[in-house]
């Protein structure tokens, strides 16, 4: 049976999205992990994708040649994985700061609404059309 998707600690790549480690196996099918994923693979290179320390995913290249790859392979898939993972994160950020801009953008015409009232059904009715605002933005 060939396998398409795994849980966190199945096979090969379930172990790299548990541990967060890097596997480099000259010959995928003498590991006991091993579930096939493409009949006929051999070498494997499994790296974890991670932004920070979470593990997002895992990257795995496969050759049908025994030791095919070396271990100057899985340094530079390593720093492509960095690379990855760092672009996710940067992206990530992007929004996480466009979202707090929004919200400080609402706090200030709120405040500078309430500023200029001093009618108090103003004040209140300003109060609840931000409330709803922000409650239509979750």
């Amino acid at each position: 049976m060939i396998k398409k998707t795994f849980r966190v600690g199945e096979g090969i790549v379930g172990s790299v999205a548990k541990q967060g480690k890097a596997i480099l196996l000259q010959d995928a099918e003498k590991d006991r992990r091993y579930v096939i994923c493409v009949h006929g693979t051999k070498s494997q290179m499994t790296m974890p994708l991670k932004a920070g320390s979470e593990v997002l995913g895992v990257i795995l290249l496969g050759s049908y040649e025994v030791e095919k790859f070396k271990n100057k392979d899985i340094i530079l898939l390593n720093n492509i994985a960095g690379e990855i993972g760092l672009a996710i994160n940067n992206v990530w950020l992007t929004r996480k700061l466009k979202e707090e801009k929004e919200s400080v953008v609402i706090l200030y015409e709120t405040a500078k609404q309430l500023a200029e009232s001093i009618d108090l059904d103003d004040v209140a009715e300003i109060g609840v059309k931000r409330c709803q605002l922000s409650y239509n933005r979750c």
